[in-house]
């Protein structure tokens, strides 16, 4: 409940500081007094966005102190922002915009963001104003209705069936995703292949490839080159004058020396080293010569070779280990790629059983519709006969729309399907016996959609009471003993909630817990506005006001003082 309102320069309140008690609390004031104002506190301290048009000369300050349920995620949000929060979840909450219209909400004496407070708001208070009545024509207000009567098992069916919703946008999401790419998919494996395919047609091998220049060269100069190994053999190894008999001859010089000089036995030793190995170079140059031959064919084969690896290395090169490394990475790209179909397929799979199940979890949340539905009816019918509407019949219907690529359901129909499921819910009303039902917003009067959302309260109440309502002025349009009936059901939600109303009719006043009068008090020459409670001979005055229209009727004060008794036999079940 709001257990304390605090105005400061809203509109025509200049102060203002009401304490609210539990149960039913009303409003009422003359015309432009300013009642108007109090509701639009409450909405600013719920979250409400700010009309600068309210801005007083020296700002703004509006604070209510808020009892909200312990568990509210709201509260966790005040708490981490370092709001003071009580043990109950008592909380103070508030408004502050400077005179140059900068603002902030404030929660447990901290700053917090304005959407903390709309969560509290949610969390705690059901608001009604003669706008709502447009919303109810709404076919969402009228679902939101309707599952809020349902109660519990249809919580669980709906959180059972958005998660499941969710499921399937995300698979779904993916696999146009994948469809929509799957064009350059295919082009994409095309170019990989051929890629591939290009170097496994060439089949490029290290071992040889690698030196490929080398044979060419050889190939290409296979006559000088056995001209010239020839020369070089003959010089090494010739019989007069190759460098093996030269060594020859210079070693054997020392050896018929050494025995003169011993020092040169080293050297005569190196002699012959060398004339060793320049005979085994003999042997290897002259091993050489008859592997170099002319083989046209086999130049010519070499040729077209290199002429071939030649653009794989210009384009995967420059080196044969670049090479082979990109034709590995080639084939792994397209096993990737290629397997990019099977993932389609399985996607699509996911999808069909995403669907399979979210159609039995529609299928299920719209039998727990359709059976609230019909209570939903009886009640809401019955609780009009008691607003004077005794011959009006109100009706629930839950209906599908067709649609040939929406969910197909287990009865082989397919339906249009969206977050909240596969129906349209809608309110009809058929005022007189005789009457075609009709949509509530065809033909419903003003008064009638007040009392058809006053109804639908009260026996929504007896599910999920929310722990305040907030009526502003939804009893426009009636009087006489209906109004005295709306408040006899304002006073009935009173028994479950803390109920806020601003009220022009003395019928539902008279119902009050407690009553607050708005009034304008001029002194000639400043108008201030004044909130205060008023009680006793106070109150049966501003009743009788409020039924005549002036002070000081003795007719209207004996009607008012009748309302009183009246309100007062009530009996309230406990």
């Amino acid at each position: 409940m709001i257990s304390h309102l605090g105005i400061s320069g809203l509109g025509v309140i200049r102060a203002a500081e009401v304490d609210l008690s539990p149960g039913l609390v009303v409003f009422t004031g003359e015309t432009g007094a300013g009642k108007t104002m109090v509701v639009s506190a409450l909405g600013l301290v719920l979250g409400d966005r700010f009309d600068s048009g309210l801005l007083g000369t020296a700002g703004t300050r509006v604070e209510a102190t808020l009892d909200a349920p312990g568990d509210s995620a709201a509260l966790d949000r005040v708490r981490e922002a370092g709001g003071d929060v009580a043990d109950d979840g008592e909380v103070i909450i508030g408004r502050l915009i400077t005179a140059g219209g900068r603002g902030r909400a404030v929660a447990g004496g901290a700053t917090v963001p304005l959407s903390v407070l709309s969560e509290l708001g949610d969390s705690v208070a059901q608001r009604h104003s003669q706008s709502d009545q447009i919303g109810l024509r709404s076919a969402r207000a009228q679902r939101h209705a309707l599952d809020r009567f349902a109660g519990a098992d249809l919580a669980e069916a709906v959180t059972d069936y958005r998660d499941r919703y969710g499921n399937y946008l995300h698979l779904s999401g993916r696999l146009a995703e994948v469809v929509r790419t799957e064009r350059e998919r295919a082009t994409h494996l095309e170019t990989l292949r051929a890629d591939l395919a290009a170097i496994d047609a060439v089949g490029p091998d290290p071992a040889t490839d690698e030196h490929l220049d080398v044979a060419i060269g050889r190939l290409a100069n296979a006559e000088v080159l056995h001209e010239q190994l020839t020369t070089a053999a003959a010089a090494v190894t010739g019989d007069d004058e190759g460098a093996v008999a030269a060594l020859g001859l210079a070693a054997d010089a020392l050896d018929r020396i050494t025995r003169h000089d011993p020092t040169l036995t080293a050297l005569h030793g190196q002699l012959l080293a060398l004339q060793e190995q320049a005979a085994e170079l003999g042997r290897d140059l002259t091993d050489r010569v008859p592997g170099v031959a002319a083989d046209p064919a086999e130049l010519a084969r070499l040729q077209a070779r290199k002429a071939a690896l030649g653009p794989l290395l210009r384009r995967f090169g420059p080196t044969f280990a670049d090479l082979l490394a990109r034709r590995e990475q080639l084939a792994t790209q397209v096993a990737g790629v290629a397997d990019g179909a099977a993932g389609i397929a399985q996607l699509r799979h996911e999808v069909a059983e995403a669907l399979s199940g979210l159609a039995a979890s529609a299928t299920r949340l719209s039998q727990i519709r359709r059976s609230a539905a019909a209570r939903l009816s009886e009640q809401v019918t019955a609780e009009l006969a008691g607003l004077a509407m005794p011959q009006a019949t109100f009706s629930v219907t839950v209906d599908r729309r067709d649609d040939a690529a929406g969910l197909r359901l287990a009865d082989g129909s397919s339906v249009a399907f969206g977050e909240s499921g596969i129906d349209v819910v809608r309110f009809l009303l058929a005022p007189h016996a005789g009457a075609a039902p009709a949509p509530i917003g065809d033909g419903a009067s003003g008064g009638e959609l007040s009392r058809i959302m006053l109804a639908l309260e009260v026996v929504l109440a007896s599910t999920s009471p929310p722990g305040v309502f907030i009526f502003d002025e939804v009893d426009a349009g009636i009087g006489g003993r209906t109004a005295v009936e709306v408040g006899r059901r304002l006073a009935r939600l009173a028994e479950r909630s803390q109920v806020l109303v601003v009220t022009h009719l003395a019928q539902v006043a008279a119902f009050a817990d407690q009553h607050i009068v708005v009034r304008k008090d001029s002194d000639g020459m400043v108008t201030a506005t004044s909130v205060s409670e008023v009680t006793g001979a106070e109150r049966t005055t501003e009743l009788s006001r409020m039924l005549s229209g002036q002070d000081g009727s003795a007719a209207a004060q004996a009607h008012a003082a009748e309302l009183l008794d009246l309100a007062a036999l009530e009996a309230r079940p406990g």
